[in-house]
């Protein structure tokens, strides 16, 4: 819901206030626009002259519970211009205590008075500070933000459920499926009440989704980016010590060859002393046979002399 930036820019309503007298918790997400002297999203004025039972600005800060001033915690909060954030003010009669939060974390408390109890039959003021129950706003006091998920409870919440209710997120359903009966003021049924001048209900949560989805696809992305890395550094590291064994590998071959080259030559030598004894065998076998050819011609011509010898003698 968002508010224009003038007296007439508001919306106003009378709802049951019973449920809500001796505890309560006021919760929404509120988006600050502008700079202003104390604008204001939420009024709670008594018909009985109590004007401001429950008075809210959009600093994050609390200014009055049952017309009285409790306080600023408006340092505490440090709200940025543009910026949603998520409030709460949680009270019960019995601990009289009201415990403020600001995106989940509580930033403090005030005790109400003694026997005090929020006061019913009033009417309730978006978007302006009512003075008198139901008008004399002020045009510096306008609003000007951005509503969303207005709820109040008839239970004061704790601190855990105040912070899984900011976790939760604006845009989450976290906030219709909880707290059970303790919602009574339900923020789609704000959103049907009349509304005077410049205030409309926009959807911001469907743009914010889509990007939520694109965020979401992007971690996904991220995290296959990061596995194709990491599987990528691995093949590399395995790359390494298969270059490193391939470097060993090829250095034992040249060492290898190395050898290999000097039993070739060794042998190349030894092949070359081996033809050249084989030849001197050749030359030696040839003047062999020379010489056993001379010497069976001389034991031809000894025997033949032996003979003519013997012829002599006889």
């Amino acid at each position: 819901m968002k508010f224009g930036t003038t007296v007439s820019d508001y919306v106003t309503f009378t709802p049951d206030m019973r449920p809500f007298t001796e505890a309560f918790s006021l919760c929404s997400w509120i988006r600050k626009l502008r700079e202003g002297s104390n604008p204001s999203w939420f009024s709670y004025a008594a018909s009985n002259g109590l004007d401001n039972e429950l008075l809210l600005y959009d600093d994050g800060s609390l200014i009055i519970l049952m017309n009285d001033n409790n306080g600023n915690v408006q340092s505490q909060a440090g709200v940025v211009v543009g910026d949603w954030h998520h409030f709460c003010i949680c009270w019960d009669y019995t601990s009289r205590t009201a415990n403020i939060y600001h995106n989940g974390r509580q930033t403090g408390s005030f005790t109400t008075n003694s026997g005090r109890k929020l006061t019913i039959n009033g009417r309730v003021v978006l978007g302006q500070d009512q003075d008198t129950v139901g008008g004399n706003f002020d045009g510096t006091q306008a609003f000007g933000g951005e509503l969303q998920k207005l709820n109040m409870y008839s239970k004061k919440l704790s601190s855990s459920e105040v912070r899984a209710m900011y976790s939760a997120g604006r845009c989450s359903d976290t906030v219709e499926k909880s707290h059970g009966q303790s919602r009574q003021l339900k923020w789609e049924d704000v959103l049907q009440q009349h509304r005077y001048g410049h205030v409309s209900i926009v959807d911001t949560c469907q743009s914010e989704l889509a990007l939520l989805a694109v965020k979401g696809q992007l971690v996904e992305t991220n995290k296959e980016l990061q596995k194709i890395r990491s599987q990528l550094n691995e093949t590399k590291a395995k790359n390494y010590e298969l270059s490193k064994a391939l470097n060993r590998t090829t250095s034992d071959l040249e060492e290898k060859t190395s050898e290999v080259e000097k039993l070739e030559t060794s042998l190349e030598t030894s092949a070359g002393q081996l033809t050249k004894t084989e030849t001197q065998l050749n030359a030696t076998e040839t003047q062999l046979k020379k010489t056993e050819i001379k010497l069976n011609e001389t034991e031809a011509q000894l025997s033949q002399t032996e003979i003519q010898l013997n012829r002599g003698n006889i």
